[in-house]
C-alpha cells in the first residue's frame, strides 16, 4: 500500500514548517523492474529473479527474446530501460555479445545506459563459488574466453557501485526483494497504477477546495497576527490614540511647541 500524505505550509515565527494533513492518497503501486544479464549462461538466475519480483507484485522486464546486434533492437531496449521504474543487473562469468559500433557488450551498454539516465539499481554479482560449481557442471560455456579483459574491467565497474553477491538462486531472490524496499524507501518512484484504483476526480477537487478555503484562513490568521506584532506598545498610547497620532494633529493645528 502506498501512502502519501498532502503537505501544508505552517508559519510560525516567521519560519515555514511543513504538518501532515487529513487528506491521505493511498493506491497500490507495481513497479516496472528492468532485468539485464548475458542470457544462455544465466537462464536459471533470471528466472529466479523473475520470480522474485512477480512475488513482490511488481512487473519484470527484459530483452532476452531479442536477437543480439540488431541497432534498432537496441533502441528498444533503451525504451524498455527509461520506462522502468527500476534496473537490476545479474553478472555471471560471462561478458556477452558486442556491439559493433561500440566495441562493449550489450549487458555493459544497457548497465551503463541506466546509470546515465540516474535509473535506481542494484547488481547482483555471482560469487567465485558458485561460478566454479557451473564452471564443473556447465563446462566453459559459462565462462568468459574471448573479451576477458573487457569483461575484467566491467565486473570491476559493478563491484564499485551497489551490487551485492550471491552464491544461489534463493540469495537471487533475497536480494531482489531487500533491494526494491531499500531503493523504495529512499527514491520516489512513478510505478504503475490500475485504472479502477484511481480515486474519482470529484474527490481530489474536493479536497483542493478544501485546502484552498484553510489555505486563504491561515493567510487572514497570520496577516492578524503580524498587524498586532507591529502595534505599538501601550505605553505610547494616550486615551485611545497614539503619541505619534496625537503629534499630527497637534502639528497641524500648530499647537506643537518647540523643544528648546
Amino acid at each position: 500500500m502506498y501512502n502519501k500524505y498532502i503537505l501544508y505550509l505552517h508559519k510560525t515565527n516567521n519560519q515555514y514548517s511543513t504538518i501532515n494533513s487529513p487528506y491521505q492518497v493511498s493506491m497500490k503501486k507495481k513497479y516496472q523492474i528492468f532485468i539485464s544479464s548475458t542470457f544462455t549462461d544465466l537462464i536459471e538466475e533470471r528466472q529466479s529473479a523473475v520470480q522474485a519480483i512477480l512475488r513482490a507484485g511488481h512487473i519484470p522486464a527484459g530483452m532476452e527474446l531479442f536477437s543480439a546486434g540488431d541497432k534498432s533492437q537496441l533502441n528498444t531496449i533503451k525504451k524498455w530501460i527509461q520506462e522502468s521504474d527500476i534496473y537490476v543487473l545479474i553478472i555471471g562469468g560471462r561478458y556477452g555479445s558486442i556491439d559493433t559500433e561500440s566495441q562493449l557488450s550489450y549487458t555493459e551498454i544497457e548497465y551503463r545506459y541506466a546509470i546515465e539516465l540516474g535509473k535506481p539499481f542494484f547488481a547482483l554479482v555471482m560469487s567465485d563459488e558458485m561460478l566454479e560449481n557451473k564452471n564443473k557442471t556447465f563446462g566453459q560455456s559459462v565462462l568468459e574466453m574471448e573479451n576477458q579483459v573487457k569483461f575484467k574491467e566491467f565486473r570491476r565497474l559493478v563491484l564499485a557501485k551497489v551490487c551485492r553477491f550471491f552464491k544461489d538462486l534463493t540469495e537471487i531472490k533475497l536480494g531482489i526483494l531487500e533491494s526494491i524496499i531499500d531503493i523504495q524507501s529512499q527514491n520516489e518512484l512513478i510505478g504503475w497504477v490500475k485504472a479502477d484504483e484511481l480515486q474519482d476526480n470529484k474527490q481530489f477537487l474536493d479536497i483542493i477546495e478544501s485546502m484552498r478555503l484553510e489555505h486563504e484562513k491561515l493567510i487572514k490568521i497570520n496577516k492578524d497576527l503580524e498587524a498586532v506584532s507591529q502595534r505599538p506598545n501601550k505605553n505610547h498610547f494616550i486615551g485611545d490614540y497614539s503619541l505619534s497620532e496625537l503629534t499630527k494633529v497637534l502639528a497641524k493645528k500648530n499647537l506643537l511647541f518647540q523643544q528648546h
